[in-house]
């Protein structure tokens, strides 16, 4: 099929990272995979246009026997941190026949207090600019589950 006039609004080829710097979590070591993947499909290099960003990470396993470094009781994926723009993350199950059931335990510290909740429901998660937020520690993995972060900036600073 010839290219149409509209497909510079597609993204068919997301960006694939193991590692996210800013989060302050230590780079994998050589030969050593990611926590996850993540999964870039919007940003300013990808759509310059949209000045949106949207991530999205498959989990299948705790974090860290994803990274090869054996069983862990938790795992904390992303120490605390803000950014200037709002945010949404969105925690979602893979069980179609029940879309609440996550298949997983998360804990994510909301605020300068560092007031905790637990995620163990499909959940959405609205973040203001610049409120700290996280870490987010994994408790339990019990069947895959997406995490989805759509920044509200066109960059995930």
């Amino acid at each position: 099929m010839a290219e149409g006039k509209y497909e510079k609004h597609f993204v068919r080829h997301p960006k694939i990272l193991d590692w996210l710097p800013h989060h302050g979590a230590p780079k994998p070591k050589p030969g050593e995979k990611g926590s996850q993947y993540h999964v870039i499909f919007m940003d300013k290099q990808l759509m310059p246009k949209a000045h949106k960003h949207i991530m999205i990470n498959w989990f299948k396993g705790m974090p860290a026997e994803m990274m090869g470094r054996g069983y862990v009781e938790e795992f904390i994926g992303v120490p605390q941190h803000k950014h200037p723009h709002d945010e949404i993350i969105l925690a979602i199950g893979s069980n179609p026949d029940n879309y609440d059931d996550l298949g997983a335990e998360l804990e994510i510290a909301m605020g300068p207090e560092q007031e905790k909740y637990i995620v163990n429901t499909t959940t959405a998660i609205y973040i203001p600019g610049n409120m700290l937020h996280c870490p987010l520690v994994w408790k339990k993995i019990t069947r895959p589950h997406l995490l989805v972060v759509l920044s509200m900036g066109d960059a995930y600073e």
